[in-house]
């Protein structure tokens, strides 16, 4: 087995060199165009493993956004567009970049994190939980949504309990 490098790049900046093999990942498993993935409405933090031949071989986007919950608002931590090269899947690529994500959460105080899964199995080994709070947020469409997102999940990163009731994520679903 090949070693695994894991690359973080504050607010999208990804070297040209790794670009178009992000772009051909998040194309091949999301079924992205090029205009969804330019489609990214606030800064985050790009995590991305690198094979020993410096070619991508998974990806994560890092979120921190201010959301509002039934009796307070918070920050709150965000994972989406994780994916991982088929041939490179199940050697715990993807949990690595969740690992770094979580480390990049709390250096800042961040006492959640979410996510929006296909696969929920996936993340259970990095301490997700299914949650069943309804979720508003902006949908694709433009058109504001309320609902118990399927496949949503949450992560308690310190040891603040993860509250019940309505989040509204104050924009997209990442």
């Amino acid at each position: 087995m090949c070693p695994i490098q894991i690359l973080l790049f504050e607010d999208r900046k990804i070297p040209d060199k790794y670009r178009e093999d992000v772009q051909a990942l998040l194309e091949g498993v999301f079924d992205y165009d090029e205009d969804s993935i330019k489609f990214e409405p606030e800064a985050h933090t790009k995590i991305i493993a690198v094979d020993s031949d410096d070619k991508v071989v998974g990806h994560l986007a890092a979120y921190v956004r201010e959301v509002e919950f039934e009796n307070f608002s918070s920050s709150l931590g965000m994972i989406g567009d994780v994916a991982t090269v088929t041939q490179f899947q199940r050697r715990g690529i993807a949990k690595k970049m969740i690992e770094s994500a979580h480390v990049l959460f709390r250096k800042v105080g961040i006492k959640h994190s979410i996510l929006f899964a296909y696969n929920t199995g996936v993340y259970k080994s990095s301490g997700y939980k299914t949650m069943a709070n309804e979720v508003h947020f902006l949908d694709q469409d433009g058109n504001w949504k309320t609902f118990v997102y399927r496949g949503s999940m949450f992560c308690e990163l310190s040891d603040h309990t993860w509250p019940k009731g309505l989040i509204n994520l104050k924009g997209l679903a990442v």
